[in-house]
């Protein structure tokens, strides 16, 4: 299983997915809902995993009044480090937005990583030793070339999202967005396919 903070808010979640989508089509890569995983990967018997939701569930129900703060910034926005894409050498890091772990994302994977370690029956399989937020932008096993095309084409395609909102401010897609909610999702890895994957809980913020 892994948990994903979900970008779900109108209409910046819709040029990101504009993007991911271009991108598949060049590549002949799986589109997929863009996201930030928060936590990758865990175990869990049917029963903890339902104790985790409810749990899970009522930390999401507290979030925005407990991480509000006086500059009025929204409590659930997450930056981007650059504003620009870069590589990985995984299936499921090879195009991505590096998101700023210094944000909220940090201290909510290290409360979440907490609440699972207190479970018996759980194990946790961690895709990187030191968490890594990021915003993926392409799933897949391409070359150096194609990884270059693909950052290329991704920031022109930001950028074209940009105008096509009316935005003469690139922060609003290149910088930073709000996440509304965290759901947790059932993902079999076999074949590097997300097709498989399913929403198991759903927690708004």
């Amino acid at each position: 299983m892994v948990l994903d903070p979900t970008k779900s808010i109108e209409p910046e979640s819709e040029a990101y997915s504009n993007v991911i989508t271009s991108l598949s089509k060049r590549f002949g890569t799986e589109p997929f809902e863009p996201h930030v995983t928060l936590l990758s990967l865990f175990e869990a018997t049917e029963e903890t995993a339902q104790e985790f939701a409810k749990e899970l569930k009522d930390y999401a129900s507290g979030f925005v009044e407990k991480t509000q703060d006086k500059s009025n910034k929204p409590p659930g926005e997450i930056r981007f480090e650059t504003g620009k894409p870069t590589a990985g050498e995984r299936f499921f890091q090879c195009v991505y937005m590096l998101c700023d772990k210094g944000t909220v994302l940090g201290d909510v994977h290290d409360a979440v990583k907490c609440m699972l370690e207190r479970k018996e029956g759980v194990s946790l399989f961690l895709a990187n030793a030191t968490y890594m937020p990021h915003m993926s932008l392409v799933y897949g096993d391409l070359n150096k070339e194609q990884k270059e095309e693909a950052k290329a084409m991704a920031l022109e395609k930001l950028r074209e999202e940009t105008k096509r909102l009316g935005r003469k401010d690139e922060d609003c897609i290149l910088r930073k967005f709000e996440m509304d909610s965290w759901d947790i999702y059932l993902t079999p890895m076999e074949g590097n396919c997300t097709k498989n994957w399913s929403c198991v809980a759903h927690c708004p913020l």
